[in-house]
């Protein structure tokens, strides 16, 4: 954001990307891992030029008829938005997530799930990290299956939160 009483500037800026995905069926499970790092660069405004990524590493396992789920991780590197912020400093933002999910068949028509999943986020910026925070989510269901593979079902989540809330 520049000042209403600036000259306004433009910028040009220029973002690179290079990644890969695997997806591999190997029996009854899949793995999927992906990787995409990108490089933006501006013409003017140079202070904001970034290197980040965004990886994600996946495991869908399946045990017979009945047992389901999914494990997995993913990593992302990427410049937090400017929209709150009344400076150009920019914050690296590191968000990582943690999961596992099953899923059951008690019966053809009956599906227990429950899962568990993190989220951690870290701010770059020295004035942003009182914003860190960590969160862990549970949750549990209980579905009926129709015929046509549809479900209903009852749903429970909790959630619980850390901030980070030292001030030096």
């Amino acid at each position: 954001r520049n000042s209403k009483d600036a000259d306004p500037v433009g910028d040009t800026y220029w973002t690179t990307s290079l990644g890969f995905n695997l997806d591999a069926p190997i029996g009854r499970q899949r793995f999927q891992i992906g990787y995409t790092w990108n490089a933006t660069r501006h013409d003017q405004f140079a202070d904001l030029d970034f290197d980040g990524h965004d990886a994600r590493a996946i495991w869908l396992w399946q045990l017979g008829n009945e047992a389901s789920g999914e494990l997995g991780y993913t990593d992302t590197f990427a410049l937090a938005s400017f929209a709150f912020v009344q400076s150009r400093t920019p914050d690296p933002l590191r968000t990582r997530q943690p999961f596992f999910n099953a899923a059951y068949l008690v019966t053809p028509r009956w599906r227990l799930q429950a899962g568990v999943r993190g989220l951690e986020q870290r701010n770059g910026d020295p004035q942003r990290q009182i914003y860190d925070v960590n969160i862990h989510y549970t949750d549990v269901t209980v579905s009926y299956v129709t015929p046509a593979n549809t479900s209903v079902g009852l749903s429970a989540r909790t959630e619980r939160a850390g901030l980070n809330l030292t001030w030096e």
